[in-house]
């Protein structure tokens, strides 16, 4: 395919060499793996392979600075229209590999509008990083679908610093995204507007990284989890990730039982920690699917998830024992902590900030009462704090002042282990006004008030206390 005069124009501006010139001598429809080595070997700076449908007989290993470029990623049934370009690969192994050479690895490999096309006998797709470290490296608009091998995958980063990615697009692969496997090291890596979709086993894999970013990724419709996050030892360290605005839709969870990974569409264990999802949207969750599964996770923060398509009263998460100092954000103030299978507030609390309610309480009459009547309470709960106010009628049985007790429900269940973990005060209507104390029952995790009963009258009590949901 001879150059337009365009393209000679913008060459020679930017030093672009394209895979059809003569000293590569690719040919439209061709393949590419010659052409591509010879301008490794050639030390061109940057590489275009024009639109159009090409092969790559055998993988190709990107040593060196240099930028690959091609018209623009097919759209999802993998057609290459006027401005896409699409690399379908026949090799056994791994299509492209960026690999640092020297002890401080490589710089500068760049990947951007293509997609490439794999097969049952490929075992990945992109792998970032072998021997050592790949730094300010960068792949925008990229599309890997069809490395469906078991184990295989669309794009691992095994080595990788420094690093943003751009728009890319896991599509129907064994796994999508794997950031991490075996001897690996990740730091500082971006990624925006990434989405994993349709994969046969998981849409991402974190088992190793330090310090990263997700934006507005998705994970949709994969066969198992749609994001795992699983430092799982041998050196794994999964620490400092930030997801804004995570999608998962249509995940199945363990649904095939590929392994001990959860049933939920984001499932996180191995000692992972300082893990924040802010924001997000949770669909289309099938069966006993959670949401979240979390699995020995700590020191990590969750929550201002939207959902459709699923009864968070079922259960939308589970907590394991192992897990401690998490907290769950509530974007809904009436979810109760009977929504997170394994609630305890040492492993996850949950965060309601300024949310308000009402409740009924149930009214024991443990000391000098006849009778009592409830009354609806107001509540104001902020994070583990909780505030109730409230009037309710009670007959005290006898006068002279005697002492009287009367026990309440709370709205939120605390385990309460001292008296002091509740406290507040009130006032009878009486002509003589009795005081009422209010403190903890650690006996009943109620709330208790006493008070010397002055008369026998039917009279209202006013009250207000604190807890904290312990």
């Amino acid at each position: 395919m001879a150059q337009s005069k365009s393209l000679n124009n913008v060459s020679k501006l930017r030093d672009i060499a394209d895979v059809t010139e003569p000293r590569f001598g690719a040919v439209a429809g061709g393949d590419l793996y010659a052409a591509i080595v010879a301008a490794i070997a050639a030390d061109v700076a940057v590489l275009h392979i024009p639109a159009g449908s090409w092969t790559l007989s055998a993988g190709i290993t990107l040593n060196r600075a240099i930028r690959i470029e091609g018209d623009g990623s097919c759209n999802d049934n993998g057609t290459a229209g006027v401005a896409t370009t699409k690399i379908s690969y026949s090799g056994a192994g791994i299509a492209i590999t960026l690999d640092g050479t020297g002890a401080n690895g490589k710089e500068n490999i760049h990947l951007s509008d293509f997609s490439l096309f794999g097969t049952s006998a490929a075992t990945g797709g992109i792998l970032v990083g072998v021997t050592t470290n790949v730094s300010k490296c960068s792949m925008r608009n990229v599309h890997v679908t069809g490395f469906t091998k078991v184990n295989a995958y669309g794009v691992c980063f095994q080595k990788c610093y420094l690093s943003l990615f751009e728009n890319l697009y896991a599509q129907e692969n064994y796994n999508g995204f794997l950031i991490g496997v075996a001897a690996c090291s990740n730091t500082t890596l971006t990624f925006n507007n990434c989405i994993s979709r349709s994969n046969y086993h998981l849409g991402w894999s974190i088992r190793q990284i330090t310090n990263g970013l997700f934006n507005l990724c998705a994970a949709e419709s994969n066969d198992n989890n749609g994001l795992a996050i699983q430092a799982l030892g041998g050196g794994d360290v999964v620490d400092s990730l930030t997801f804004i605005n995570w999608h998962s839709e249509s995940n199945l969870g363990d649904a095939h039982s590929y392994g001990n990974l959860g049933n939920a569409t984001i499932y996180i264990t191995g000692g992972a920690t300082r893990i924040r999802m802010i924001g997000g949207y949770v669909s289309d969750l099938a069966g006993a699917v959670k949401a979240l599964d979390l699995d020995n996770v700590n020191n990590s923060k969750f929550g201002g998830f939207s959902y459709a398509g699923a009864s968070e009263s079922s259960g939308f998460m589970t907590v394991s024992v192992n897990t401690s100092n998490c907290v769950y954000e509530a974007t809904d103030p009436a979810i109760p902590e009977t929504y997170i299978t394994g609630y305890a507030p040492a492993r996850i609390s949950l965060l309601v900030n300024g949310a308000s309610s009402t409740y009924t309480p149930t009214l024991t009459n443990t000391t000098n009462v006849s009778a009592s009547t409830a009354r609806l309470c107001n509540v104001m709960r902020v994070g583990n704090m909780v505030t109730v106010s409230g009037l309710c009628d009670v007959t005290p049985t006898a006068a002279g002042p005697t002492a009287t007790n009367l026990g309440m429900s709370i709205p939120y269940a605390s385990s309460f282990t001292t008296g002091f973990e509740a406290g507040g005060a009130g006032s009878t209507d009486t002509t003589v006004s009795d005081s009422i104390g209010i403190s903890a029952d650690t006996a009943n995790d109620a709330v208790d008030l006493t008070w010397r009963a002055t008369s026998t009258a039917a009279q209202t009590c006013y009250f207000q206390f604190s807890y904290r949901i312990v």
